[in-house]
């Protein structure tokens, strides 16, 4: 028996937009990418470092 595992990488999330900025936070959108692969989730970085992981479009990121 043959297992096969194909691992694509997504495509990038298509029209990102700022919805909502203040001094400390910041609100994001986006539509999901076209494919054939549902994508699960996103991860949302900020200065590099990974901080949350959402399978929402939408999502806030607050800094102090």
């Amino acid at each position: 028996m043959n297992i096969f595992y194909c691992f694509l990488v997504p495509l990038a999330p298509k029209n990102l937009q700022v919805i909502e900025k203040t001094s400390t936070s910041i609100t994001l959108a986006w539509d999901r990418p076209d494919g054939t692969d549902p994508i699960l989730s996103y991860e949302i970085y900020i200065n590099n470092s990974r901080t949350k992981t959402v399978s929402i479009t939408k999502h806030t990121c607050v800094t102090m």
